[in-house]
């Protein structure tokens, strides 16, 4: 917790940015992720919305046990044979337009927070200029892989966009 860093997924436990009832939801979050097993509380990343649960969430879900298995395109989150997989570790998710579109936005949207960080150390006082000189190059090196990352996920979002829909 001190570190703000997953250990074993290398993430961000909760977001700067974020207010404080969301850092402490996304500190309580990760605790219970850990605290409890993968089939009983999903392990997320920091700005995730807590939701739809491990295995046993899901399967209650799909039995109609609890709510919250209607996907906002109003067709449900979670039936018996995905639920079934996801017990045995394959996970699927739905490949939409929609879901497609949104990897490739938030990818752009990670340049952003990138290049924002970057301006904030910059700006920092207590940075000496030779650490200054380095984090800029390795930011840029940082953003030229995202970056090609993006570029990745548009070309392959392009290709199968009419399909999708």
């Amino acid at each position: 917790m001190k570190t703000n860093v997953d250990p074993f997924t290398g993430q961000e436990i909760w977001n700067e940015s974020d207010p404080p009832l969301q850092k402490y939801q996304e500190m309580l979050g990760f605790l219970a992720s850990y605290a409890m097993p993968p089939m009983l509380w999903p392990r997320n990343k920091s700005g995730d919305v807590i939701g739809n649960g491990g295995q046993l969430w899901k399967t209650m879900m799909a039995a109609d046990f609890i709510d919250g298995n209607i996907d906002i395109d109003g067709f449900p989150k979670n039936n018996m044979p995905r639920v079934l997989l996801a017990w045995m570790g394959i996970n699927t998710t739905p490949l939409t337009s929609k879901t497609a579109a949104r990897k490739v936005y938030y990818k752009g949207k990670e340049l952003d927070r990138i290049k924002n960080r970057l301006l904030d150390l910059i700006d920092d006082p207590n940075v000496t200029e030779e650490d200054r000189n380095r984090l800029i190059e390795e930011y840029r090196m940082h953003s030229a892989n995202t970056l090609e990352d993006y570029k990745g996920y548009a070309e392959a979002y392009a290709k199968v966009k009419d399909v999708l829909e």
